[in-house]
């Protein structure tokens, strides 16, 4: 004799967060939990990385950069820079990353290369050599 029965389970899932990393609990708080540093949740151009870096939330759609010739200016979001952000430069994009180098703080207007933690006010780079055509912006994964 065969009898069959029905199971009913009850589950309860549970997102873990490292609590000791900023990056991931800025993710969970943004409705994307262990979303990669180096990708783009919201498609605006700027890494989720980089977004939480310059105090930005997940959704926004960020314009924090913005140049005219060889000026760069940096706009930090409303929660300020979250962690040391330097800025770099190149004459070309020969395909790796060796040929960019740290702008010297001399050049950051109003502030010191890396960006500080804290920051909340923009930052220009300017007075550079006419050769530096390639900017960008760098930050260490926690």
């Amino acid at each position: 004799m065969s009898a069959s029965y029905d199971l009913i389970f009850n589950a309860t899932a549970r997102v873990v967060i490292d609590e000791d990393n900023p990056y991931l609990i800025w993710a969970a708080d943004n409705g994307v939990p262990n979303a990669p540093f180096n990708d783009d949740v919201n498609l605006d151009g700027l890494s989720n990385g980089l977004a939480w870096a310059l105090g930005y939330n997940g959704s926004e759609r960020v314009e924090a950069l913005s140049t005219q010739g060889t000026t760069l200016t940096v706009v930090p979001g409303g929660d300020g820079i979250q962690a040391p952000v330097s800025i770099q430069s190149s004459v070309n994009l020969n395909g790796s990353s060796t040929g960019f180098i740290n702008v010297p703080s001399s050049s950051v207007n109003g502030s010191v290369n890396p960006l500080s933690v804290g920051r909340t006010s923009q930052v220009t780079v300017g007075g550079l050599s006419g050769d530096t055509r390639f900017f960008r912006l760098s930050v260490q994964e926690p």
